[in-house]
């Protein structure tokens, strides 16, 4: 006899939990039902444009259900159908994908395998000088292709719309300043992001030859790198100068021959430019880094991708970002960035830009490199808002992007 048997004249925990067995049986065929009609609503909705998800629809039926649920159990109810109907979704995307999955790939370009290869890019523009720390990550990222210098972040992309160069390397976001905002409206254009590097950034303060720390009055660099030591100059009372980019503010420092002004930027920088270092380290923490990303024309993606990056640009009406965050709740996608940015034109109206990642590789011939980080880039408008949700359900991409990079 069970400890428990002599306490429940109903026959035990064994027989309670029969009935459990047997109320879970039931729920199960009723899901299947369910999912059945879900089904039926799927087919009613291809070719018509309509987005899976009715916001209002799904309002009502919460309530219907904490209504037939009563006071005790309207939370558990509302629990239990608001997971039904997500489960319910995810079946109308499966089948939405299936009728229009290749229409959605010609419209946005999408390959149907990650074999890209970036093995063609011999030409990869920068913006500054070689002293520049996107020139370092232009090295790093493409070894073997010819830096090409371009006077600012936009006449870098410029060289690659024009055909002058394969790809142009930039600073996306940096982990004290945070993202770098003109670079962001230059995402817009039509270009594709197709790798990106984490590279360590040491800022040194850099004067003429003779110019001392204490004599310093005035600091030039770009605005992100005054961002990264605000504290440094805080402290030395310093004015701050902004200049289009970290190497020209050391070649402005050389020009000007004052040793009450100083720049700064990299080391490299420094000595190219014949300046003396002041300070070593003028960074806020010591765990600076910037995330350059390389840009070309064409969709390029690689075996070892591993990030996905979105650029939206939603509906203005309630709920549409909120709509779009539940793909990722959805499919249990790992969203590890979102920013917004202003529309430019468009007073008061935001592009959203979100980065999808993984830690694992679903096709098994292709191993992920937590060094080498590919990102893309679609860009979706209100009328195909829907689409993004069926898009990230495509097995296809799935195995091919390894979970996105």
């Amino acid at each position: 006899m069970q400890p428990d048997d002599h306490k429940d004249p109903s026959g035990g925990l064994a027989a309670l939990r029969a009935g459990i067995d047997r109320c879970d049986e039931e729920l199960v065929a009723l899901l299947r039902r369910r999912m059945d009609i879900s089904s039926r609503v799927a087919a009613s909705k291809a070719g018509t444009g309509k987005p899976v998800r009715d916001p209002e629809r799904e309002a009502a039926v919460v309530a219907r259900v904490r209504a037939l649920a009563g006071a005790d159990l309207a939370a558990a109810a509302e629990s239990l159908v608001t997971t039904l109907m997500r489960t319910s979704r995810e079946r109308q995307y499966d089948i939405l994908l299936a009728k229009d999955a290749e229409a959605f790939r010609a419209d946005t370009g999408l390959p149907e395998r990650a074999d890209g290869s970036l093995a063609g890019v011999r030409r990869a523009a920068f913006a500054g000088d070689a002293g520049s720390w996107s020139a370092a990550a232009a090295r790093r990222l493409f070894p073997d292709a010819e830096s090409v210098a371009a006077p600012s972040f936009a006449a870098a992309c410029d060289l690659v719309t024009d055909g002058r160069a394969d790809a142009a390397v930039l600073p996306l976001a940096n982990t004290t300043g945070g993202p770098v905002d003109t670079v962001y409206h230059l995402l817009e254009r039509n270009l594709r992001i197709v790798r990106s590097a984490d590279l360590a950034v040491r800022h040194c303060l850099a004067g003429v030859p003779g110019a001392t720390l204490a004599g310093v009055r005035t600091v030039s660099s770009h605005p992100q790198a005054l961002a990264q030591c605000s504290r440094a100059i805080r402290e030395g009372g310093w004015a701050a100068e902004p200049a289009e980019n970290t190497a020209f503010a050391a070649a402005e420092a050389a020009r000007r021959a004052d040793p009450s002004f100083a720049a700064i930027c990299s080391p490299a920088a420094a000595r190219g430019h014949g300046l003396a270092i002041l300070r070593e380290d003028v960074c806020d923490t010591g765990v600076n880094a910037t995330r350059f990303v390389a840009v070309s024309r064409e969709l390029l993606v690689t075996p070892d991708a591993s990030r996905l990056s979105l650029l939206l640009l939603l509906p203005d009406r309630p709920g549409a970002l909120a709509a779009t965050l539940d793909v990722f709740v959805d499919r249990a996608l790992n969203l590890s960035s979102i920013c917004s940015q202003p529309v430019p034109e468009r007073p008061w109206e935001y592009a959203f830009f979100l980065d999808v990642a993984t830690n694992h590789a679903t096709d098994g011939n292709v191993k992920i490199s937590g060094r080498q980080h590919q990102l893309l880039v679609f860009r979706l408008d209100e009328n195909v808002l829907q689409d993004l949700h069926r898009s990230l359900r495509n097995d296809d991409v799935l195995d091919s992007f390894q979970s996105f990079k």
